[in-house]
């Protein structure tokens, strides 16, 4: 019995390792970014020919420039917020994760001592001078922790 504990206790341990390194795929997808209330930039004016450019031209062309530049710079500001905002999120996740799963550890350490030091002390209880002139594991079938049920 002791040997099912162990290998439900090393299968426990198995399986949260491998749920923490099986949703790491070796080549991830690139996930679809959050939408944005921020909007998207719109694409830049086109550039006057140099060659060709009157002073008037080009003071028009800068103007255009100027105004699509500080709209870009707004845009992307906010979105910058929202990307420190989105990580803050993470950060906090990512804590509360990993709280979880010390408590988890926490706790399965702790039942299988527990487990350990009942079989341990079952086995002596259970068998103490073996008298019956048969073999035992020195456990009964029903009594064993983590047994249920008719044997």
């Amino acid at each position: 019995m002791r040997v099912l504990i162990g290998a439900a206790a090393a299968l426990l341990f198995a399986a949260s390792a491998a749920a923490q390194t099986a949703s790491t795929p070796a080549t991830p997808a690139t996930p679809t970014p959050p939408p944005s209330a921020c909007g998207e930039t719109a694409a830049p004016p086109a550039q006057p020919d140099m060659a060709h450019v009157t002073s008037a031209q080009m003071t028009n062309a800068n103007r255009d420039f100027e105004a699509w530049a500080t709209d870009a710079r707004a845009k992307l500001q906010c979105r910058q917020n929202e990307v420190r905002a989105l990580a803050a999120q993470t950060a906090a996740a990512e804590a509360a994760y990993n709280t979880q799963a010390a408590s988890f550890n926490t706790s399965v350490n702790s039942w299988n001592a527990a487990t350990t030091a009942y079989n341990s002390q079952h086995a002596r209880s259970a068998n103490p001078g073996n008298s019956g002139g048969t073999a035992s594991s020195g456990r009964h079938s029903n009594s064993t922790l983590g047994q249920h049920g008719p044997s």
